[in-house]
């Protein structure tokens, strides 16, 4: 068994992908550990890696299963290896030649049981086999006999409950650091008024009016399963339809092991233990499970009940050349919370500063990362009134005029980028390129991270987190985490450099403390980051 024999056909391995796929190899062989959790860092081409895995799996007759995180990622493995893999997309993006629309608008799905459903199919969408002219069903069934399959989270979970998927040798998981929120998110469940009544807070919960921990033996869960099984057994009396959601929300609520938060003000059960689900609908399907991320920390893992005990923690460093990196602090920003970004005079003086580091960076494109539309619409706002006052009646200067692009919300992030990576100098300000955006050559020469992107505090789960240590260690690290995927969107190769300028006191003081052997938080960066992290500079050119 060599891997390197497996690599991607075409392609040259790199220095780090060859120290990774060395120190997979004799893993892959381990009975004893269920998973290998790879910690590469941004740019080391992680995809190259699961495909050689792949790959080589496939040479032995064994069968994968490939999950991304998002769709821009599954787009980047069908540039590069579509011979490889059989795509499935989720519901949304395929075309109903049937209805001229989405397919998640599929009039089969209204069909009142699972025969009438095949009946609609028979009539509708058959020429030879059952489903051949959907073209969502098409894609599910290549993907379901494929030897190696590429999906999303959310499309692998929604099919397991159906027992679409069958049993294999491996997944492979990239940018896994984002498979606990996906998970949470992807099983909350919010109580139809329709099938039960909501719960409320009573006498007992009163002190605690908007969220409660429950179990699957709390009174609150047995009442809302009472009434959604007592809706099953009505609705197949009178021969009607079970609706999908109600039957996948029963199963989620007596998965056994989990506890859930439970909002009152919405009504919303929240898992907060995730390795129930995870091994239900995920890990019971494969013999072995492979988990890369760039910044999934050694605590993120214990959060999908990874340890010592059942997996193997492997790290890389990275070989790209430091003096390339540069990182700039601005210590006269302070810190970025609520009440001082509500204060007229700091977003002056953001405006002032991203303005000057533009006009530094002239004719390298650039892209400022905020933690919210709502940080884009007030940056804008203060760099149109900035450039008004600097404006006379010769000159006037507006942000468009300046090469500024905005992703407000409602406007189309795939369009922007084209926009940006066509015109030079051009400046993207958006909440969502934190991850996934290559900005390999000149497509990205400088960065401004303007706030610490700190989980939600508003949101149930994070709340309920906040009330253990292990919890408040989960917050920081989740905005590590982040901040650490957008540092290393500029930095590709050993060739890319890339300026990053941080505002926010609040990202310098977290980074300066993973620096720290006595902090909760050390395991989070890696050697290779606390040395860079060292040779950042307090901007001079700014003042």
């Amino acid at each position: 068994m060599n891997l390197l024999d497996y690599f991607p056909e075409g392609f040259s391995p790199r220095e780090t992908q060859i120290l990774l796929l060395q120190a997979i190899e004799p893993l892959l062989l381990d009975t004893t550990k269920k998973y290998i959790v790879v910690r590469a860092p941004t740019g080391s081409g992680k995809s190259a890696i699961c495909t050689t895995i792949s790959n080589f799996f496939r040479s032995q007759n064994k069968k994968s299963y490939l999950l991304c995180s998002r769709k821009y990622l599954q787009t980047q493995y069908l540039d590069e290896y579509s011979r490889v893999y059989s795509n499935f997309w989720g519901k949304a993006n395929y075309r109903c030649p049937l209805i001229s629309a989405s397919c998640s608008g599929c009039p089969a799905d209204n069909s009142i049981d699972a025969a009438a459903y095949m009946r609609f199919l028979r009539f509708n969408c058959t020429t030879n086999k059952v489903g051949d002219k959907c073209p969502y069903i098409v894609a599910r069934d290549k993907a379901q006999i494929a030897d190696s399959s590429l999906l999303n989270f959310e499309a692998f979970m929604a099919n397991s409950i159906s027992g679409l998927w069958s049993q294999r040798d491996i997944m492979l998981v990239d940018e896994a650091h984002c498979l606990a929120d996906r998970t949470v998110g992807f099983f909350e469940v919010k109580v139809n008024p329709a099938w039960a009544k909501p719960p409320k807070p009573t006498k007992k919960t009163r002190g605690n009016k908007e969220n409660l921990r429950v179990t699957k033996e709390s009174k609150e869960l047995k009442k809302v399963l009472e009434m959604y099984n007592s809706k099953v057994y009505s609705l197949q009396a009178s021969k009607l339809s079970v609706p999908r959601d109600l039957l996948n929300a029963i199963n989620y609520l007596e998965t056994d092991g989990v506890d859930w938060i439970l909002d009152f003000d919405t009504g919303t059960f929240i898992p907060i233990t995730l390795r129930p689900l995870l091994d239900k609908y995920l890990f019971s399907f494969v013999e072995k499970v492979v988990l890369l991320s760039a910044t999934l920390t050694p605590n993120m893992c214990k959060e999908l009940g990874l340890n010592g005990s059942n997996s193997t923690y492997l790290e890389v460093e990275s070989t790209f050349p430091k003096e390339n990196n540069l990182i700039f602090t601005l210590p006269s920003i302070g810190k970025l919370n609520r009440a001082n970004l509500a204060k007229e005079q700091t977003s002056k003086k953001l405006a002032e500063k991203v303005l000057k580091i533009r006009l530094m960076h002239e004719i390298n494109r650039g892209i400022i990362h905020t933690v919210s539309y709502k940080l884009v619409e007030t940056l804008h706002s203060a760099l149109e009134a900035y450039l008004l006052e600097l404006s006379d009646e010769s000159n006037k200067y507006t942000a468009e005029s300046m090469g500024f692009f905005f992703h407000e919300k409602g406007t189309n992030i795939d369009e922007l980028l084209e926009k940006y990576k066509s015109t030079e100098g051009a400046v993207l300000v958006t909440p969502s390129l934190s991850e996934g955006f290559d900005g390999k050559g000149d497509l990205l020469g400088w960065q401004i991270i303007l706030k610490c992107p700190f989980p939600y505090m508003g949101e149930p789960r994070i709340k309920e987190l906040l009330n253990s240590k292990f919890g408040n260690v989960l917050f920081k690290e989740r905005a590590i985490a982040t901040v650490l995927q957008t540092l290393g969107r500029g930095i590709r190769s050993k060739e890319d450099r890339c300026y990053t300028y941080i505002f926010d006191a609040n990202i310098t003081s977290i980074l300066s403390d993973c620096s720290r052997k006595s902090s909760k938080h050390y395991t989070s960066t890696s050697k290779y980051f606390k040395d860079l992290w060292k040779t950042r500079k307090v901007s001079k050119l700014i003042k």
